[in-house]
């Protein structure tokens, strides 16, 4: 059966206690906390795993997949100083990857060009209390803005750290979604069809003092709660002798976690930390240059 092998270290959170810790990476500003229902239905771990290894093999999926193999993952980024960032850079990274994928550059035609989460912070419409660095915004928000702006490369609209004034730069190249859709709720199987197509979005629960001294191997403890909100991007799976995993790209820095990454364990239900409950892919539109 699944089982914790997590190993916990010194990392860049290690000097706060744990109230500071959740004081530096900003809180759920969402409305309410997320409700699993009660519809969701739960396996012990030898049945799950035995439906989720059968739907692998009879879809011809491998047991390791890692999009960064590939080359189609953006870098590991620092949200510094901006404590929300992690929405924005979730977005900018899964629609950079997807555009890189489906323009055929994981075989070679095309080169990852890593956009820009700035713009986000900038741009995003002000709707009361959110978002930029200081809240959290919602994926459909986000996506939504993207599909009707479009959305620069980091080298023509850089990261600063903070939320400053929208800059509309001219003549520029910018990616287009077509739209994005929510894969699942509480499905595995999905999620794991989904990633094999291109990386995908979810949302973690971060609050937990494991998440903050987290530094290798598999996530898998109730320690880490369900109130899912700081976003991510899942660019693979895996299989060890313990765990069923995700590979999980956050924007804590390469100081955190395995440089930048973590393994959450792939259990039935919301999963580890909530990341089963909300995940997103995309579909990517032309590239194109901003009248």
């Amino acid at each position: 059966m699944n089982q914790a092998s997590h190993i916990l270290g010194i990392n860049r959170f290690s000097d706060l206690n744990h109230s500071e810790y959740v004081q530096k990476i900003g809180k759920n500003q969402q409305s309410t906390k997320r409700q699993l229902g009660e519809n969701i239905k739960y396996q012990k771990h030898h049945e799950f795993k035995k439906e989720l290894m059968s739907s692998m093999y009879g879809s011809g999926l491998p047991m390791y997949y890692n999009w960064n193999d590939r080359k189609a993952v953006s870098p590991v980024h620092d949200n510094l100083n901006c404590e929300h960032a992690h929405w924005a850079f979730a977005v900018a990274d899964v629609i950079a990857s997807t555009a890189f994928i489906q323009n055929n550059g994981a075989f070679g035609q095309v080169e990852l060009e890593t956009l820009s989460a700035q713009q986000l912070i900038d741009c995003m419409p002000d709707q009361g209390k959110w978002p930029g660095c200081t809240y959290n915004a919602d994926f459909n928000q986000a996506f939504e803005y993207v599909k009707q702006n479009g959305l620069y490369s980091e080298e023509d609209y850089p990261f600063t750290g903070t939320k400053n004034d929208c800059k509309d730069i001219d003549s520029k190249k910018v990616v287009m979604i077509n739209s994005y859709t929510l894969v699942s709720i509480s499905d595995p199987s999905s999620m794991i069809e989904a990633v094999f197509r291109n990386p995908i979005v979810a949302e973690i629960d971060p609050s937990s003092q494991l998440m903050q001294m987290y530094k290798s191997d598999v996530i898998n403890s109730q320690e880490c709660g369900q109130d899912a909100w700081h976003k991510v991007l899942i660019v693979g799976w895996g299989i060890n002798e313990k765990n069923e995993y995700w590979i999980v790209k956050n924007s804590w820095g390469t100081d955190w976690g395995e440089q930048g990454y973590a393994k959450i364990a792939m259990v039935d239900g919301p999963g580890i930390c909530g990341i089963q409950l909300s995940p997103y892919s995309v579909d990517i539109g032309p590239f194109k240059n901003k009248l």
